[in-house]
């Protein structure tokens, strides 16, 4: 018995110091990682460029870490943060040039409610920080989440440390359960996944019993996750500590943002093809009836509320940035511009609760440079605009940055 308490001990002990360990040495090497989180798909070693990815994007440690620097902003979205583009954020203010740098995480297929798994599974760390939130059109253009694309992005670490954050009210975790259950391939090979999402998503007096009773067990799985990701992190920067030796110079900067977005406006667009997909009097499809029917009726919609719901619980203060359809594109398939215009004003409404900070960008839904295509990917032009409101954001007081996209007007909220 006294053997058994003393080895449990020695593991306990071992756990904790290792815990501290990885946690310096990932502190350590954050900031030289931040380049290399900026390539992208310019990285040009696929092994380095995927194993960095999934740690990232699927674990906790590396979020964590950056969440911890007040000199990085944490951005997430989906393709467009590792889409190959001039002036996307993570590469724009890699070298400081007004004080941060942006930590991009999220990858093809991602959408609302992913992001909200990832952010929440973060823990306290999150309060009263900043953070942008990267929406994409077509997000909300369909009538339900994509199963595949949402089990590409799913993590288990993720979902279990989201849905038993103590930040998260029972109405939002119960959401968020109910919506995750109708994904049942990710929870199929996860017991304990599959018996909380169960039980939160049923809410009985009995449901709740369960997941209390059960709090012991999730506590004991969520530091085995972490204890795997902190091995799993430890081990890639040392096989790879060459790629990781020296943080980015630092380069202040004074920003000209009229002369900065007037350069990148220059930079060629291919925009030929984008109006020609389609011909709506031969397809036979009604674009405008079924446009005006997923500005209602989409699923993105409930959980866009769900995800600026929850990062109101956690404390988070967030800017929700999403780029407009392509006006050329959807106008060309019968789609009529006031339509259009309702999705922005839309994004503004939902985006907006919870004092969310929003810019919809819709005075560019017309505007063929902003975006490279109609799949959700911004130009430089377009990524220009992105970094500044992320740079106004960043340098706003306490994240009370309002932004007024049409017509170009842009003030700051005045204090209540």
């Amino acid at each position: 018995m006294w053997g058994a308490a003393a080895a449990a001990s020695l593991l306990a002990l071992l756990v904790v110091f290792g815990s501290y360990y990885a946690k310096s040495f990932e502190r350590e090497h954050l900031s030289a990682l931040t380049p290399l989180l900026a390539q992208g798909r310019e990285v040009t070693e696929e092994k380095v460029l995927g194993s960095i990815e999934h740690l990232k994007n699927q674990g906790v440690a590396l979020q964590q870490r950056a969440w911890e620097r007040p000199d990085l902003l944490p951005i997430y979205g989906s393709s467009e943060l590792v889409k190959r583009i001039p002036d996307k954020s993570s590469v724009f203010f890699q070298h400081y040039p007004t004080g941060f740098a942006v930590f991009p995480v999220g990858k093809a297929g991602a959408t609302s409610l992913i992001l909200l798994q990832k952010i929440a599974a973060m823990g306290p760390v999150v309060r009263g920080r900043q953070v942008a939130i990267s929406l994409s059109p077509s997000w909300f253009l369909a009538a339900e989440v994509a199963p595949r694309q949402y089990a590409g992005n799913f993590s288990h670490q993720q979902a279990l440390a989201a849905l038993s954050n103590p930040k998260l009210s029972f109405p939002v975790k119960q959401l968020m359960a109910r919506k995750m259950i109708k994904h049942p391939i990710t929870l199929e090979h996860d017991a304990l996944l599959r018996f909380l999402t169960t039980h939160l998503a049923g809410g009985s007096v009995v449901d709740r019993a369960m997941v209390r009773l059960a709090a012991p067990l999730l506590r004991l799985q969520m530091g085995i996750h972490l204890a795997q990701d902190h091995a799993e992190c430890s081990t890639f920067l040392h096989i790879y500590r060459h790629h990781v030796e020296a943080a980015p110079e630092r380069a202040p900067a004074q920003l000209n943002w009229d002369r900065l977005i007037a350069e990148a406006s220059s930079i060629p667009v291919p925009t030929a093809e984008k109006a020609t997909h389609f011909d709506p009097e031969t397809d036979g499809t009604n674009y405008e009836k079924l446009f005006e029917r997923m500005l209602h009726t989409a699923e993105e919609w409930s959980d866009l509320d769900l995800l600026v719901r929850g990062l109101a619980e956690l404390g988070v203060k967030p800017l929700v940035l999403c780029m407009p359809p392509n006006g050329t594109y959807y106008e060309n398939t019968g789609v009529a511009h006031d339509t259009l215009l309702q999705f922005s004003a839309r994004i503004r409404e939902v985006a907006g609760r919870y004092g969310a900070t929003v810019d919809a960008f819709e005075d560019h839904d017309e505007d063929v440079n902003f975006l490279v295509d109609h799949h959700d990917h911004m130009s430089a032009k377009g990524w220009m605009y992105y970094n500044r409101d992320l740079d106004e954001f960043y340098h706003s007081n306490s994240g009370a940055l309002v932004v007024h996209a049409r017509h170009g007007h842009r003030k700051r909220a005045t204090p209540n």
